[in-house]
Protein backbone atom coordinates (compact mmCIF):
# COMPACT_ATOMS: atom_id res chain seq x y z
CA UNK A 1 0.00 0.00 0.00
CA UNK A 2 1.24 3.35 -1.08
CA UNK A 3 0.12 6.25 1.39
CA UNK A 4 2.75 9.18 -0.25
CA UNK A 5 0.76 11.83 1.24
CA UNK A 6 -2.75 12.94 2.11
CA UNK A 7 -3.47 15.82 -0.18
CA UNK A 8 -1.76 16.48 -3.24
CA UNK A 9 0.39 19.37 -3.82
CA UNK A 10 -2.06 20.77 -6.49
CA UNK A 11 -5.18 20.08 -3.99
CA UNK A 12 -3.00 22.76 -1.74
CA UNK A 13 -1.78 24.89 -4.57
CA UNK A 14 -5.81 25.33 -4.97
CA UNK A 15 -6.69 25.81 -1.45
CA UNK A 16 -3.30 28.86 -1.24
CA UNK A 17 -4.95 30.32 -4.43
CA UNK A 18 -8.22 30.27 -3.07
CA UNK A 19 -7.28 31.97 0.26
CA UNK A 20 -3.42 32.04 0.94
CA UNK A 21 -2.86 34.54 3.78
CA UNK A 22 -6.19 33.67 5.18
CA UNK A 23 -5.28 29.95 5.12
CA UNK A 24 -2.06 30.32 6.77
CA UNK A 25 -3.49 32.56 9.38
CA UNK A 26 -5.85 29.98 9.73
CA UNK A 27 -3.85 27.16 10.21
CA UNK A 28 -1.36 29.02 12.37
CA UNK A 29 -4.42 30.03 14.69
CA UNK A 30 -5.47 26.33 14.80
CA UNK A 31 -1.48 25.15 15.81
CA UNK A 32 -1.63 27.74 18.07
CA UNK A 33 -4.66 26.54 19.92
CA UNK A 34 -3.40 23.22 19.85
CA UNK A 35 -4.25 21.17 16.00
CA UNK A 36 -2.40 18.52 16.34
CA UNK A 37 0.28 19.83 13.64
CA UNK A 38 3.37 20.96 13.56
CA UNK A 39 3.52 24.77 12.90
CA UNK A 40 6.73 24.47 10.42
CA UNK A 41 4.45 22.84 7.69
CA UNK A 42 2.29 26.01 7.26
CA UNK A 43 5.79 27.72 6.94
CA UNK A 44 7.22 25.58 4.71
CA UNK A 45 3.96 26.04 2.39
CA UNK A 46 4.32 29.91 2.66
CA UNK A 47 7.86 28.94 1.82
CA UNK A 48 7.25 27.05 -0.89
CA UNK A 49 4.53 29.74 -2.64
CA UNK A 50 6.96 33.19 -1.92
CA UNK A 51 9.24 30.59 -4.17
CA UNK A 52 6.63 29.96 -6.47
CA UNK A 53 6.24 33.60 -6.39
CA UNK A 54 2.40 33.18 -5.81
CA UNK A 55 2.92 34.98 -1.84
CA UNK A 56 4.13 38.04 -0.90
CA UNK A 57 7.26 37.62 1.12
CA UNK A 58 6.42 40.56 3.54
CA UNK A 59 2.72 39.84 4.45
CA UNK A 60 3.74 35.71 4.34
CA UNK A 61 5.81 36.87 7.08
CA UNK A 62 3.10 39.14 9.06
CA UNK A 63 0.69 36.62 9.05
CA UNK A 64 2.09 34.32 10.84
CA UNK A 65 2.84 36.42 13.78
CA UNK A 66 -0.35 37.46 13.78
CA UNK A 67 -2.17 34.07 14.07
CA UNK A 68 -0.08 32.51 17.11
CA UNK A 69 -0.06 35.78 18.90
CA UNK A 70 -4.05 36.00 18.80
CA UNK A 71 -3.88 32.50 19.59
CA UNK A 72 -1.80 32.20 22.77
CA UNK A 73 -4.06 35.31 23.35
CA UNK A 74 -7.07 33.20 23.66
CA UNK A 75 -5.31 30.66 25.14
CA UNK A 76 -3.88 32.94 28.11
CA UNK A 77 -7.58 34.30 28.58
CA UNK A 78 -8.98 31.06 28.47
CA UNK A 79 -6.62 29.58 31.09
CA UNK A 80 -7.33 32.85 33.67
CA UNK A 81 -11.55 32.79 33.30
CA UNK A 82 -10.69 28.79 34.48
CA UNK A 83 -8.42 29.41 37.18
Amino acid sequence: MDLVAVFSLNQVEGWFEWGGYFILFGLLFACGLGLPLPEDVPLLLAGYFIAQAKMNPVIAAVWPGWGLSAATACSTASARSTA
